[in-house]
């Protein structure tokens, strides 16, 4: 194998995003998403987001950070590493507890977080 064909393959490695949402440090995690216009849908596990995908959209690798002015909202369960039900829409987040996230944060349950998607 040439020297080009071997910066390629690792190039390629590189580039290779795992099916399953990783932890990239504190507070930011790589995960797949549906996009649209205005943003990303149903990030999580790749095979999540294909489950819901419609008309053809195809997941994309996303980069999910923790930011306290962020537009979607998510969980952090306690004891676990990557957030879950997140959602563009607090109304919709806020459904997935039936006494609200701020009684199961008071539980120590977990904490719900604001959160930033941007495509890799």
């Amino acid at each position: 194998m040439g020297r080009g064909e071997q910066q390629n393959k690792n190039l390629v490695e590189a580039r290779r995003v795992p099916d399953e949402p990783q932890v990239i440090e504190e507070g930011a995690w790589q995960m797949w998403a549906l996009p649209h216009d205005d943003g990303f849908s149903d990030p999580g596990h790749r095979k999540f987001s294909e489950a819901y995908s419609q008309h053809g959209i195809k997941p994309v690798p996303v980069i999910v950070r923790e930011n306290s002015q962020g537009s979607y909202y998510g969980w952090l369960q306690t004891n676990h590493e990557i957030p879950v039900m997140i959602y563009g829409i607090e109304g919709l987040f806020r459904m997935c507890f039936p006494y609200g996230p701020d009684k199961e944060e008071e539980q120590g349950n977990g904490r719900a977080l604001r959160l930033t998607i941007e495509a890799l």
